[in-house]
């Protein structure tokens, strides 16, 4: 057993790996279950108490009496509702529940949420009091209202959020947003039409067409006279915000990273110049085999530590599918060329994260299955003096969606010894990856 490093600082914290409920929660000894951490913090009292949760699909299906909380991802975390769950945390105005790094679905309802980098979808109706970098998926009902400010994001202020085939609620409160998507399934509507006001505050966002307010386009309400409600003339798309991925039921499968084009006439439409960003969105390649760095030319073993791998895995889109009773690998190619490469060298100091239909959702990017983290290998090209580091021959364990981090011994932030008091981060411009894929619950 092996719990690893704890990323985030908790009042309790959950392993579905290799936590216990009989365990008293400590980061030594973690719950196995949310609601066993959720039942710690329900009806406590006002400070908000904070859960560190694991990498896992956790089930919840409870009505919590009065919560006050905060729920950290430390790794790919899934708050899964089977499709009629009900997750409320109590009636007061004052309770809320933060996600943060989490991904939340399949719930009929739910109670004041504020949300920072998740991702919430298939939800009938729940209340929301702000978010930044959040996605909305298939959500019937937003109400929208303000909460307890002991949150980031309490005042119906939103961030770099998608608004995707979802309906928002708004109360007499004016909610503002900001570099948000709005797609053209999703609309806007009042609680009480004849008192509740129709104006907003819309800043740098994107529009669909179709995206409507009340029973009007967005550029019918725009020259309706609501002119007051944007900082600027509204930017109004006809046709697609270039995804990588979007197509089908299943959200899971989706990947909401931009299409890159050299040309920047061929860019989505929500990239707002200046590296800015209307939407949860960056830019990015999806990893496939007609990338270069992963074009396989040898099929079949014995393979040197240069040579691109897709072992055990099959492609078909939009996933990567690997047989569950092994791993899968897949290794870009460490022949000078054909590497992976930033445009030129830089210090990775912010998560580096993986994109493209690599796997589908019951599989995760895990090097080791007896150590709870989710980590890939990595290696580098010197930029000084064109060495491989660690060697021509080893490896840097690194975390999933981190920085690039080695400590003074050169132990990567993926290895359980890994001591954050002397890191420094990695800088490069050419480097090599390996993942394994392994199955969430084998």
């Amino acid at each position: 057993m092996a719990i690893g490093n704890w990323n985030y600082t908790g009042d309790y914290y959950v392993s579905q790996k290799f936590g216990a409920d009989t365990n008293n929660g400590s980061a030594a000894t973690p719950f196995a279950s949310l609601h066993q951490g959720l039942s710690q913090i329900d009806n406590t009292g006002a400070v908000v108490k904070t859960l560190v949760v694991k990498a896992g699909i956790y089930a919840a299906d409870h009505a919590y009496t009065l919560v006050i909380g905060r729920i950290i991802g430390d790794g790919g975390v899934k708050i899964f509702g089977g499709g009629d769950g009900v997750f409320t945390m109590g009636a007061h105005h004052s309770i809320a529940l933060e996600l943060v790094n989490v991904k939340l679905d399949g719930f009929l309802t739910m109670r004041r949420i504020t949300s920072i980098h998740s991702q919430i979808s298939r939800v009938s109706a729940f209340t929301l009091i702000g978010a930044r970098y959040t996605t909305f998926y298939d959500c019937t009902e937003i109400f929208i209202l303000n909460g307890n400010v002991s949150f980031d994001y309490y005042e119906a202020k939103f961030y770099h959020c998608n608004f995707l085939k979802s309906g928002i609620k708004r109360s007499a409160l004016e909610p503002a947003f900001y570099n948000c998507y709005f797609d053209g399934e999703s609309r806007i509507f009042r609680q009480s039409p004849n008192n509740d006001s129709n104006t907003y505050q819309f800043e740098n966002c994107v529009f669909h067409k179709d995206f409507k307010i009340e029973d009007q386009t967005i550029l019918e309400y725009y020259n309706d006279g609501n002119e007051a409600s944007f900082s600027s003339y509204p930017k109004i798309i006809d046709d697609s915000p270039g995804f990588n991925y979007a197509e089908g039921t299943d959200f899971d499968k989706w990947d909401l990273t931009l299409k890159y084009s050299s040309d920047p006439s061929q860019r989505s439409p929500l990239y707002l110049g200046a590296g800015m960003f209307a939407g949860a969105h960056k830019f990015a390649i999806p990893v496939d085999r007609t990338h270069q760095a992963f074009a396989q030319n040898l099929t079949t073993g014995p393979y040197n530590d240069e040579d691109p791998i897709w072992e055990n895995v099959s492609q078909a889109e939009p996933t990567v599918v690997i047989d569950n009773t092994q791993p899968g690998t897949i290794r870009s190619s460490g022949v000078e060329g054909n590497r992976l490469s930033f445009a030129a060298a830089r210090t990775v100091d912010t998560r580096y994260r993986f994109v493209g239909p690599f796997f589908v959702p019951d599989e995760w990017i895990d090097t080791d299955r007896a150590d709870d983290r989710a980590t890939y290998k990595l290696r580098i090209v010197d930029p000084i003096t064109g060495n491989w580091l660690p060697s021509s021959s080893t490896w840097y364990d690194i975390e999933v969606n981190a920085p690039w981090q080695v400590d003074a011994s050169g132990k990567g932030n993926g290895d359980p010894a890994f001591d954050i008091s002397t890191a420094s981060y990695l800088r490069c411009q050419e480097y090599q990856i390996e993942l394994t894929l392994n199955a969430v619950n084998p």
